[in-house]
């Protein structure tokens, strides 16, 4: 199963705003990015989704995309901003329900190559205990 099709029903929530589903998009691209291992087939699936949504979003999100995508790999190396970054999706999430519905997205995403690395593990227990959840 593509990972990347559960966005499209959360995406066009209505009840999200636009700053939640860029923050949806930030966290499903540094989800894809942490293995260190990026497919073709993972961008052209996000593309093709995130090309969908565009016209239903005030701000067009494929080329918020390309945002998220400069936003993630500036902090690949960099701990402290990272943290920020993760800080700032948390803070634009704004609720517990769609809090534990990125970080569902986020497992779907680092696990859909049928592998869990360490590095994508690591990911899932920072964005878990920065968003406040029990362990899922």
């Amino acid at each position: 199963m593509n990972p990347f099709d559960d966005l499209i029903p959360i995406l066009t929530r209505r009840d999200l705003t636009q700053a939640q589903r860029e923050a949806l998009v930030d966290l499903v691209v540094w989800a894809m990015y942490v293995d260190g291992t990026i497919k073709h087939e993972e961008n052209e699936q996000l593309d093709a989704v995130i090309r969908q949504l565009s016209t239903a979003a005030p701000i067009p999100l494929d080329r918020y995309l390309y945002t998220a995508i400069a936003t993630i790999r500036d902090a690949w190396h960099d701990p402290a901003r990272s943290e920020r970054i993760l800080a700032h999706i948390d803070t634009r999430l704004a609720t517990p329900e769609i809090r534990h519905t990125a970080y569902a997205l986020c497992q779907a995403v680092t696990q859909a190559d049928g592998e869990l690395a360490t590095t994508e593990a690591s990911f899932l227990e920072r964005v878990r205990r920065q968003f406040g959840l029990e362990n899922t």
